[in-house]
């Protein structure tokens, strides 16, 4: 089970992408992270590149930033791009919890072990 949280507004991405200094470390962080992902791809690899990413670049601030330390002790969190949102596995309960007292619209989810097809309905 995957959760999602919207923790904050929502971030322009228009202007992130206008932001030449947030763009350099943007870059800076994004390159070295997925260097170190394709090294060993894995669940917790992406969580925890994605984790450094949003740290290093600048991007996770505010109730993000809350919202993924608060998530530690109960799984796995990061930030989804680019918005103030951020995604979690792990004990879901106690992680929405934290996220429903960050003041969040929360989201749960399951992830198809079938993996990505076109569902048509009624077929």
């Amino acid at each position: 089970e995957l959760l999602l949280a919207v923790v904050g507004p929502a971030m322009h991405t228009k202007a992130v992408l206008a932001d030449a200094a947030r763009m350099k470390a943007v870059g800076e962080a994004g390159r070295k992270c997925v260097a170190e992902f394709a090294k060993a791809p894995s669940l917790e690899a992406l969580f925890r590149l994605g984790r450094q990413f949003s740290f290093e670049s600048g991007l996770a601030a505010g109730k993000v930033r809350e919202a993924i330390e608060a998530a530690a002790p109960y799984g796995q969190c990061s930030m989804a791009m680019l918005g103030n949102s951020v995604f979690a596995v792990g004990k879901v309960d106690e992680l929405d919890a934290i996220f429903k007292g960050l003041g969040a619209q929360r989201y749960r989810c399951k992830v198809d072990p079938k993996g990505a097809r076109l569902l048509i309905p009624g077929a």
